[in-house]
């Protein structure tokens, strides 16, 4: 099962992991999951090609956290990853909190 994230280690994370960390923090509960990637956007050049590299077969759940610059692909996003897992439950979350990553929270089988 995936890590828990305790607020109070905040005080020893640079800024950068704490704004990955509040990023993650939607609607006031944790996403707690097995693998854990933040991936920059300058990685990315065609969504499809990238998802399909990165996500393993046996993925059950995905939450993706995205930036807010992000917000017209956000379907488009998940409606590739849908196709490349048609198995697997996929969630899609904008945050202000990142601008230049995106997170990818995976649980396995």
């Amino acid at each position: 099962m995936g890590k828990s994230i305790n607020r109070s280690d905040d005080l020893l994370m640079s800024n950068k992991e704490s704004s990955i960390i509040e990023a993650l923090e939607i609607a006031g509960n944790y996403i707690v999951c097995e693998r854990k990637r933040v991936i920059p956007l300058s990685m990315i050049s065609d969504y499809e090609k990238f998802f399909r590299f990165i996500i393993s077969k046996n993925t059950t759940k995905i939450h993706l956290v995205i930036p807010m610059s992000m917000t017209a692909d956000s379907s488009k996003i998940k409606n590739i990853i849908e196709s490349i897992i048609p198995y697997a439950e996929v969630r899609v979350y904008v945050s202000d909190k990142i601008r230049e990553n995106i997170i990818l929270c995976s649980d396995f089988s």
